[in-house]
């Protein structure tokens, strides 16, 4: 079934966080391994790395690389994945679908200190800061529990932009 006709359905974290996080750890060390000799960091990023937060009872992992080295990984990650969502690409941004895993993988390559490596990551540490943030995430979500993903992206994507935006201009005022 197309991605777009999928369905939204929506699970706190919390009712299988120890999962998730033991699988997140599992991962980690392999891919690790698969990494041996770049200078790598893997980080816990969406839903189900946000106590509180509703999730598609998914994994996305942020692979943190050097510039110079995205080349490389994505050759590396072809092996371990599938591409996804090619269109989204930039230079400074990859994504990959992990193949027969226990939960649905994604595997988010960024390159460090680029906005692509803050999106993830300043996603979920701002979620995981500000109750405020989560409640009114996780009432997107509820409005679109049932209904078609396509329905569902464009509203997460203005939902982040705005926050994005916010932050910038919180950042020119200082």
């Amino acid at each position: 079934m197309p991605a777009d006709l999928e369905i939204c359905h929506f699970t706190l974290s919390g009712e299988f966080w120890d999962e998730t996080q033991e699988f997140f750890h599992s991962e980690k060390q392999k891919l690790m391994e698969l990494f041996k000799g770049f200078e790598v960091k893997l980080e816990h990023v969406g839903g189900s790395s946000i106590p509180g937060c509703l999730t598609k009872k998914d994994v996305d992992i942020q692979v943190i690389i050097q510039r110079d080295d995205l080349p490389a990984i994505i050759e590396i990650l072809k092996t371990y994945g599938k591409i996804k969502n090619p269109e989204n690409w930039t230079e400074n941004k990859a994504i990959f679908k992990g193949i027969e895993k226990s939960f649905p993988t994604d595997y988010l390559v960024t390159v460090l200190g680029t906005d692509a490596e803050y999106q993830y990551r300043g996603a979920r540490d701002a979620l995981k800061n500000d109750p405020l943030l989560l409640k009114r995430y996780n009432n997107l979500k509820r409005k679109f529990e049932g209904k078609y993903y396509k329905e569902y992206r464009p509203e997460k994507r203005n939902f982040w932009e705005s926050f994005y935006r916010n932050q910038l201009e919180i950042k020119d005022v200082r």
